[in-house]
């Protein structure tokens, strides 16, 4: 999902505007789950699964991360490839009353923008 989408629903203030609606109710705002596979078919470009220990190493060697990054996008990884990440749930649907800016899209988008020669 977008980052604007949590924001718009600002779950406070629309709870807050009609707390009647919202008695024993609870909300998890995540929107839709995206996979490796679902970008890089976006993105018209092949998807390899790879072992992780390939991925941290093909992170490791390049000058641009931060030296955190490589563990933490190894650990993102991780989640992904095991599901942890794969849960959605209609509450942010009902907080925007609307659908939410699909996040597939948005991982597109911005790793077409990162694509070197992009800018």
């Amino acid at each position: 999902m977008a980052r604007a989408d949590p924001a718009a629903a600002a779950p406070a203030a629309v709870v807050a505007a009609h707390p009647s609606v919202h008695v024993d109710r609870t909300y998890d705002p995540v929107g839709a789950p995206i996979t490796a596979a679902g970008v890089a078919e976006r993105l018209g470009v092949p998807h390899r699964t790879i072992g992780l220990g390939e991925y941290r190493a093909r992170l490791l060697p390049d000058d641009a991360p931060l030296p955190f990054q490589p563990s933490m996008l190894a650990s993102i990884a991780t989640g992904i490839r095991h599901g942890f990440l794969g849960n959605s749930s209609p509450g942010l649907v009902g907080l925007l009353d609307r659908l939410p800016t699909g996040a597939s899209a948005v991982a597109a988008d911005t790793a077409a923008a990162t694509r070197p020669g992009a800018r």
